[in-house]
């Protein structure tokens, strides 16, 4: 454990979480009754700009083409929070 750090956790910085992330799991806490979505390996760039937000951009495969959306995360009073900002779709 990190001294300043009392949950134990890895401190990364923002420069460090920037980049490619792959998702190869989703958990949600709400229930479906009969209805199960079947997710698929999708991408998420995190962009940090000189504001300290992050665009973010998912990219995954839908129907045999990439669709792309981005939107804009920004750091809100609590350190590690971020509030989701517009959102913008490109296909």
């Amino acid at each position: 454990m990190a001294l300043g750090n009392p949950t134990g956790w890895a401190v990364i910085t923002e420069f460090q979480f920037q980049g490619k992330w792959f998702v190869i799991g989703v958990a949600e806490n709400t229930i479906r009754n009969g209805s199960q979505r079947h997710f698929k390996m999708y991408r998420v760039t995190y962009e940090l700009k000189d504001d300290h937000s992050y665009n973010v951009t998912t990219t995954l495969l839908r129907n045999n083409f990439c669709d792309h959306w981005t939107r804009t995360v920004v750091p809100n009073a609590y350190p590690g929070q971020y509030t989701l900002g517009n959102i913008t779709r490109e296909s």
